[in-house]
């Protein structure tokens, strides 16, 4: 692979799994199909069984793991500093469970009932330096079984990639040592971690970028997205892997929508 168009990162030590709740989602849901979990272990099988090499790629926030918790802790930094606001903030933190915050965190404190204009746009300031760092990349939560999950497949002999849209210069550090943390197969020449070099690079255009290195390293069998666009864009480039859109949010200024073919689940719980 090219390095100046992945950034891929091996980290040693394996933490036990985290859990977390899981949030419904914005789009309407499809048929939930967990069964599809089972039908790529299965396809992961008889993949190394022919002697080929197995590649899933995953998407990281909202795909295997969930950010609100991250949210949330940005929310309770600002009120910490910003004593005129504190109550109202912490009384919509106490109000708003994790598994109903949004995509957006303007929609999010509108659901905790803070709608003053001025306040929200502070607050949404603040979200936006701390979300996309690495100071509290720490609070974010797998979805409920995903760490096995992936574990499960990457015993199997499946290469693993974690293809994110979050950008190497503010966010390096604190995801690989959150998938790591969290007990995501991270420490080996089969679990790469992929981010955006430009963080000002629109995430779904990064993406397209390096599908043809993954291509080289393998079959891909399996790819995971919670976002329609970059779902769609993974099925027309890998047509024979089997797509799974996971059902949590999405963002809402995309219209896109989930082709049928693709399977859907809200976590990773085997049936």
């Amino acid at each position: 692979m090219k390095r100046t168009r992945l950034a891929v990162i091996l980290l040693l030590l394996l933490a036990p799994p985290a859990l977390a709740s899981v949030r419904q989602g914005t789009t309407a849901p499809g048929t939930p199909d967990p069964a599809a979990l089972l039908r790529l272990q299965s396809c992961v099988d008889s993949t190394v069984a022919l002697g080929k090499a197995p590649v899933v790629i995953f998407d990281i926030d909202g795909t295997l793991t969930d950010p609100a918790p991250r949210t949330r802790a940005i929310f309770e930094a600002y009120a910490s500093k910003n004593p005129k606001d504190a109550a109202r903030i912490r009384k919509g933190i106490t109000s708003l469970p994790l598994n109903r915050y949004a995509y957006a965190p303007e929609s999010t404190l509108t659901l905790m009932g803070i709608r003053d204009t001025a306040l929200v746009h502070r607050i949404g300031r603040t979200w936006v330096t701390g979300f996309f760092s690495n100071q509290y990349l720490s609070q974010d939560r797998e979805l409920v079984g995903a760490a096995a999950y992936v574990t499960s497949l990457f015993k199997r002999g499946a290469l693993i990639v974690y293809l994110t849209g979050r950008d190497v210069p503010r966010m390096l550090e604190g995801t690989a040592a959150s998938l790591r943390d969290q007990g995501f197969p991270i420490a080996s020449p089969r679990a790469v971690l992929v981010m955006k070099p430009d963080p000002k690079e629109p995430d779904l255009d990064f993406k397209k970028k390096v599908f043809d290195d993954f291509a080289r390293l393998g079959t891909v069998v399996g790819v995971f997205e919670n976002e329609p666009a970059n779902l769609t864009a993974m099925q027309d480039r890998f047509p024979d892997a089997i797509a799974v859109f996971v059902d949590t949010t999405h963002d809402p200024k995309k219209t896109d929508v989930v082709r049928a073919s693709a399977a859907w689940v809200r976590d990773f719980r085997i049936p």
